[in-house]
């Protein structure tokens, strides 16, 4: 699995740093190991649960660009992530 990430320099500091969280969080969850989603007859569930900055406000696309849509993208079709942020 791939990834990149790309910053400008217009977007807020709190967007670049989100930006490190999914993957931070496919380490965790995939490379090292803590959840082999191959043990499962169903995808596995992740609950991101948060502020506004969960959610994706502050975004174009929040359900593209938000921090559980990028989880969502990474860890692919054997993981069903879930957005419970709030406003």
């Amino acid at each position: 699995m791939a990834a990149s990430l790309h910053f400008s320099k217009s977007k807020p500091i709190v967007t670049k740093l989100c930006a490190f969280f999914p993957l931070a969080l496919q380490l965790i969850l995939v490379e090292a190991g803590a959840v082999d989603p191959s043990a499962f007859q169903h995808p596995v569930r992740v609950a991101c649960v948060g502020d506004s900055i969960t959610e994706g406000v502050g975004t174009h696309k929040p359900n593209e660009e938000s921090f559980p849509a990028q989880l969502q993208a990474l860890l692919g079709k054997d993981w069903n992530v879930h957005n419970f942020g709030a406003d």
